[in-house]
């Protein structure tokens, strides 16, 4: 039965998707399966990340019998998928498409963890997206494993350096007091720009690599009410952060050009240095995690630095099946990418250190910026 069709009215879509989930009440129980209905939906709009909106909601969903934790199959234009029906990115692996109701009221999302969904599919607004039951629960018991909470609320955490995601970075050769990441000092989006903001100041912070945010951005966020990150304005107006306004979609040029030009920035500027995305997670995290592998840290070191977001922002505890889950589907497969391997490949044995000196090679830098980077790096303060 095809729900959604041009001609049709919203009113009456909801209508249709009401009546079908008492109908599939009566034919399904539990984790039985749903019939295979398929409806139509459209894409509204690509955001900078390649995230494409459509016009449906998660009540719409919810009011179909379907639930978070549901495998989705997709048709749109000449690409066919299945993803899972889930809340945020952080519910798949890096590199997996999904469907997110990120809790707004007006749409769904499509979008690939790290990746660009609309580059990936050849995605643009107004086409049309077929979507339908793929299996009924086929992702519930790893969606489940993922759900991990956190607040805004600076009295959950134990101090403003887990509040802020705010830490120095000493792993391989990093010297102390050289490197730190956090969440952004200027994007208060998460309440935490304050917090990170001061640290920063404590820590002498001399030159800031932002990945996440364009100039645009930057006097956006100065000019708002009630802004009061002046630290960082104050390095802003000197000319020591450069904003780099960064995708997510790691595999892409111009991720990798981004990247090599934080990379440059290293190897000129002077220490100590800050590098933060918006939440200090997902972007700093690899571009820490490339500078580590640099910097002759082993596997190890790396993954427990990368999780440390994971247990600031939402306490999962390490050794857990909930931690070992999430590092398996982040700074695994982002190992593994640095080193050129297959998403599952056995890591034992690599050198990360060469692997990350071919990669950073590849961006373009050459030996005298690598070896400018590592003294840098390596130089007490």
């Amino acid at each position: 039965m095809l729900i959604r069709k041009a001609v049709y009215s919203r009113k009456l879509i909801i209508i249709l998707l009401v009546t079908a989930a008492v109908f599939f009440s009566s034919c399904a129980a539990g984790r039985g399966e749903l019939p295979q209905t398929v409806w139509e939906a459209t894409v509204t709009g690509i955001d900078k990340y390649g995230f494409a909106t459509i016009d449906l909601t998660g009540e719409d969903l919810f009011s179909a019998g379907f639930e978070h934790g549901d495998m989705l199959a997709f048709k749109a234009g000449n690409a066919g998928f299945e993803a899972p029906f889930v809340t945020n990115l952080s519910d798949v692996d890096i590199g997996r498409e999904l469907l997110g109701d990120p809790g707004a009221p007006n749409h769904l999302v499509l979008a690939i963890n790290m990746g660009d969904f609309a580059e990936a599919y050849n995605i643009s607004e107004g086409l049309p997206v077929a979507i339908s039951l793929h299996e009924k629960a086929g992702y519930l018991d790893a969606y489940n494993l993922r759900q991990m909470t956190r607040t805004y609320d600076r009295a959950d955490y134990a101090s403003d350096e887990i509040f802020a995601n705010f830490r120095m970075v000493t792993a391989g050769g990093i010297a102390p007091g050289v490197l730190y990441r956090s969440s952004s000092p200027v994007n208060n989006a998460f309440g935490r720009a304050a917090y990170a903001n001061a640290l920063a100041e404590q820590a002498g912070i001399v030159t800031i690599i932002n990945l996440a945010d364009s100039r645009m951005d930057l006097v956006r966020y100065l000019d708002a009410e009630g802004f009061s990150s002046h630290f960082y304005e104050d390095l802003f107006v000197e000319g020591r952060v450069l904003y780099l306004d960064m995708g997510i979609d790691i595999t892409s040029d111009d991720f990798g050009y981004a990247l090599r030009d934080a990379l440059m920035f290293l190897a000129e500027k002077d220490a100590p240095f800050l590098i933060h995305c918006n939440e200090g997670k997902d972007r700093a995290g690899f571009t820490i995690a490339l500078i580590e592998a640099l910097m002759g840290a082993d596997i190890d070191e790396i993954a427990a630095g990368y999780m440390l977001s994971f247990v600031n922002y939402y306490h999962v505890v390490p050794g857990s099946e909930q931690y070992n889950a999430v590092a398996e589907g982040t700074i695994m497969k982002t190992l593994r990418m640095i080193v050129g391997l297959d998403p599952e490949a056995d890591l034992t044995g690599i050198d990360l250190q060469a692997a990350a000196e071919g990669y950073v090679a590849a961006l373009g830098l050459d030996a005298d910026y690598i070896s400018a980077i590592k003294s840098n790096l390596s130089a007490e303060i």
